[in-house]
């Protein structure tokens, strides 16, 4: 619906503003920019109008120096492409740079191309006005879908094992550590959001005001990922075990999908985070009854499955020192610093609107400070 409503309203802004017919470009800009994953959206358009930029002029240049149309698109194509490419451009950047200078140079007629970047920097424009202003995305609610995609995932993985290990099922053990593999697909992608998401508080007006929540949401998700490692060692190395073994490692490792289960949903709620840690001494006493002399996979998968606790427990939030005493058994209770207070939209805008100009004042002042003597040292350089 935003895609089309954004074409749309670029094509009648382009028909309002522009004195050509063929208003075409704009809408065609407006979707292909935010047609990416949300979070890369402002970037999708600007790395399109800098396609579309580069294409015209090269467009426009090869039109006046070589007088045949076929050969002038081939060249224009050939040095779009080229030209992108060597500056680092990405696929996006690449592929709009050639589709300018061949549109510029195969529809007839004079100024054609400075028609189609206008139409560009409408359709651009009007996809930056809905990623940044009208429909800018929620880092924290990006964040809390991808982890509790891994979660869940994860959660499905624990039961299947532990349900492979009480029955002393061998097939389904194989099975359940194929569906445990399989979650390095969605802990990839938290990766992916995580990166996302640090971009939309540094660069979306409306949402640079949350930075702090979403900082400790992202050092939190980045414990998924070992929190994964861990469950695939610690039911591949409890699946080695003699029947005995797998059917008391079950116990614990099913009390761990089910509040691995209960972390996936409600990511973002305190209370449910908080509840799943304070039934973590009981798990770790389920453990500590697991324990015996010798060493064996069983043994070191009942080891790995206390890692897994305390990755757990840094996940929900618990600081590291807290987390370590409650895995020594030094102390029983854990409580979730309470760090995700609301900020109101007013505020949020208004932080970025002062952070934004801060920023701007700092690099003109830093200008106005360097003299002739500071340009000369960095020719020199």
């Amino acid at each position: 619906m935003q895609r089309a409503a954004a074409a749309v309203i670029a094509f009648m802004l382009a028909r309002w503003i522009g004195d050509h017919p063929d208003v075409f470009f704009a809408p065609i800009a407006a979707i292909v920019s935010l047609n990416t994953d949300v979070g890369e959206r402002g970037f999708n358009a600007l790395k399109l109008l800098l396609g579309v930029v580069l294409g015209i002029v090269i467009g426009e240049l090869t039109q006046l120096v070589v007088g045949n149309q076929v050969v002038a698109l081939g060249i224009a194509a050939l040095l779009a492409i080229t030209v992108a490419t060597v500056a680092g451009g990405s696929r996006l950047t690449i592929a709009q740079a050639a589709a300018a200078a061949v549109l510029t140079i195969a529809i007839a007629g004079e100024g054609n191309g400075w028609d189609r970047l206008v139409d560009a920097l409408v359709g651009a424009g009007v996809a930056l006005l809905f990623t940044q202003v009208l429909f800018p995305p929620n880092p924290l609610r990006l964040l809390r879908q991808a982890e509790t995609d891994a979660l869940s995932s994860l959660a499905q993985g624990l039961d299947a094992a532990a349900y492979a290990m009480r029955h002393d099922d061998a097939e389904a053990g194989r099975d359940a550590l194929t569906q445990l593999r399989r979650t390095r697909d969605h802990l990839a992608e938290i990766h992916n959001v995580r990166q996302r998401s640090r971009r939309v508080t540094r660069h979306t007006l409306t949402r640079r005001g949350s930075t702090q929540p979403v900082v400790a949401e992202n050092e939190n998700a980045g414990f998924l990922d070992l929190l994964g490692d861990g469950t695939v060692m610690a039911v591949r190395l409890g699946l080695d075990g003699d029947h005995e073994q797998q059917q008391r490692l079950s116990q614990p490792l099913s009390v761990c999908a089910r509040l691995v289960r209960n972390l996936a949903a409600g990511p973002g709620d305190r209370a449910n985070r908080q509840q799943v840690v304070d039934e973590v001494p009981h798990l770790l006493e389920l453990l500590h009854g697991l324990e015996v002399g010798g060493e064996d996979s069983a043994q070191t998968a009942t080891r790995i499955t206390r890692v897994l606790i305390y990755d757990m427990m840094r996940y929900a939030g618990v600081p590291a020192e807290n987390a370590r005493q409650v895995l020594e058994q030094v102390v029983t209770e854990a409580e979730i610093p309470d760090d995700g207070a609301q900020v109101s939209w007013f505020r949020t805008v208004s932080t970025g609107l002062a952070d934004g100009a801060k920023s701007v004042a700092s690099r003109f002042q830093r200008m106005l400070r360097r003299g002739p003597q500071d340009h000369d040292s960095q020719d020199l350089g």
